[in-house]
């Protein structure tokens, strides 16, 4: 009875996959206008696993949409909180993991999946990046693929970033180019040591979409090409101000100072002469290190702060629940909240873990085994920049 069930359910999974690639997984190619350049994961038959960068919240809808075979993909438990969406991934198998956070129950579920021959898809940067190129990712994948010696199947997103910037509210209808290249086999797994792998899936799974754009010169179509980057540059280069950068349409400007710059439908950057960088990636490199050295050079007093936060908490897949609004300070010890009615919480920043950006504009983190997350009023504050500083807190 229990093979008679798992066989009807599976039946019910292909039907689905069925009805999404015909309806809404065409729709998405046709909307983001996907092309695919290379699929070496129509020739494997037996399990294999399906690493790829991370650029944009359709990704795994691009693979799936090329692929015959259901990918179990391995999800944030954010994703989970939506009691429907729960039920709809735990049947069709999609594999849960605590985001940032080492997750033995994770690598349960996919060592299960792999002795099954099942399709196994695993973003290794862990978020999707916020300047176009693929983040720096742990090892702790090719130790996985050391393991199981299963094949590897390297996706890589050319576009993802451009057509919808994890910052961005929108679509910038342009290209995405869509490549699946089988990097390593079985055999070659066995004779690679987990370092090495390691430097073949980095070598592999690495996209600039800034310097992929410089090279194609793609249109993105959008009238609010700029909208919302401050989620991301919340550091004024002029004035040295925090959050005081706000977007509107094609600019991008400093409500302190003034300085402002235009961007046009190919991302290029036209700066007053105030600002001193020509894309987004050299604004973002001058914004870590500024972040760094804020709050390491902060002694006692707070290094950020911000009032309109609202606390909220979770405990396992429940929903979050509101606690207090307030404000918010980053401490050389501490994160504080102190609530409108004077009451304080504090989170000492070696407690936390699992520190990151919360979709767009929450700032996630667990302690003592509860999930907070913190919005802001305004929505236009950077969690990103919470989050770097917190991380700069840290070391």
């Amino acid at each position: 009875m229990k093979a008679l069930r798992e066989h009807l359910r599976t039946a019910i999974v292909y039907l689905l996959l069925l009805i999404f690639k015909g309806t809404f997984g065409l729709f998405i190619l046709l909307r983001f206008r996907v092309k695919l350049i290379r699929n070496d994961a129509k020739k494997l038959k037996s399990s294999y696993f399906l690493l790829s960068n991370h650029t944009n919240n359709y990704d795994p809808i691009f693979y799936q949409a090329y692929i015959s075979r259901v990918i179990h993909f391995v999800v944030a438990d954010a994703v989970f909180r939506n009691a429907v969406m729960r039920r709809l991934l735990h049947f069709v198998g999609y594999i849960k993991k605590r985001k940032a956070v080492s997750d033995i129950t994770t690598i349960k579920a996919i060592l299960t999946y792999a002795k099954k021959g099942k399709v196994i898809g695993i973003f290794p940067e862990g978020n999707r990046n916020w300047d176009g190129q693929t983040m720096p990712f742990a090892n702790t994948t090719a130790r996985l693929v050391k393991m199981l010696g299963v094949p590897v199947v390297a996706g890589n997103v050319k576009g993802g970033f451009l057509s919808r910037p994890r910052w961005g509210d929108s679509l910038r209808r342009g290209r995405v180019e869509v490549s699946l290249t089988c990097i390593l086999t079985s055999e070659q797994i066995k004779v690679l040591s987990a370092d090495e792998i390691h430097q073949v899936l980095v070598n592999a799974l690495h996209q600039d979409d800034l310097a992929w754009q410089e090279e194609r010169h793609i249109r993105y179509r959008s009238r609010r090409i700029a909208q919302d980057l401050e989620l991301f540059l919340a550091a004024c280069p002029a004035c040295k101000s925090f959050f005081s950068m706000q977007s509107k349409g094609y600019r991008f400007f400093c409500t302190h100072c003034g300085a402002s710059v235009t961007f046009d439908e190919y991302y290029h950057m036209t700066a007053d002469s105030s600002i001193p960088f020509t894309d987004i990636r050299r604004w973002g490199d001058w914004q870590e290190e500024y972040i760094r050295t804020t709050v390491q050079n902060g002694g006692d007093q707070a290094a950020l702060s911000h009032d309109g936060a609202v606390l909220y908490c979770s405990h396992s897949e429940k929903k979050y629940r509101p606690i207090a609004e307030g404000t918010l300070a980053l401490f050389a010890d501490a994160l504080r909240f102190t609530a409108k009615d004077g009451s304080v919480t504090a989170f000492p920043l070696q407690e936390l873990q699992g520190v990151c950006v919360h979709f767009r504009r929450g700032l996630a983190f667990y302690h003592h085994y509860t999930d907070y997350r913190v919005l802001f009023r305004s929505g236009k504050v950077s969690a990103y920049l919470w989050t770097r500083a917190i991380q700069y807190s840290t070391k």
